[in-house]
């Protein structure tokens, strides 16, 4: 159990800095691409997660001064995860669209996506009134007496990492990546 907790964290760790410190913006950004573009993009993203998470496990095989059993399981273990990674990551080219239906979780998907800016109408007190609805001289001319004036706003929705598919990839990666990986290099030992 010892050897599993172990691995499980150094590949945890390893997945998250090579997912968000060691990937580079061309890789994060291509990666869901169509076509060889994207592939490559994948690829090359998957390639140094992979390797960050070797790292950090070699450091706790080093540390902790563990064996590595039948290393063909150990290898078996990072295949795994690089391409469950690669399939996942490449988006609406990967498996992602084709889990969620699977598990119809398609509108926890879309949860936290931006929306279309829309316009909505807002009513802001009179400039000249005050919001009072009376001028110096009698009824406003402004706001017609009625002390509140429209005004048309333009709400955009910034994007963010909080998505529905976002939290639906980091948890296929915390299976996929980490704890079936994590198995069998336990099984190793």
């Amino acid at each position: 159990m010892a050897a599993f907790a172990a691995f499980f964290v150094a590949l945890y760790v390893g997945a998250q800095i090579g997912d968000f410190w060691v990937q580079s913006s061309d890789q994060a950004a291509g990666k869901g691409k169509p076509g060889r573009e994207g592939r490559k993009h994948c690829a090359e993203h998957c390639l140094t997660y992979v390797a960050t998470q070797m790292f950090c496990v070699a450091l706790v095989m080093l540390v902790t001064g563990q064996g590595w059993g039948n290393a063909w399981l150990g290898m078996l273990a990072f295949l795994v995860s690089g391409v469950a990674h690669y399939a996942m990551d490449r988006r609406d080219q990967g498996i992602l669209p084709w889990l969620t239906r699977v598990t119809r979780k398609q509108d926890f998907a879309k949860l936290g996506t931006p929306r279309e800016p829309r316009v909505i109408e807002a009513w802001f007190d009179c400039s000249a009134c005050k919001g009072d609805g009376v001028a110096p001289d009698g009824p406003c001319w402004d706001c017609r007496g009625g002390g509140k004036l429209p005004f048309a706003l333009t709400i955009d929705d910034a994007p963010h990492l909080g998505t529905g598919a976002f939290a639906l990839d980091q948890s296929w990666h915390v299976l996929t990546s980490m704890f079936i990986p994590a198995l069998l290099m336990s099984v190793t030992l």
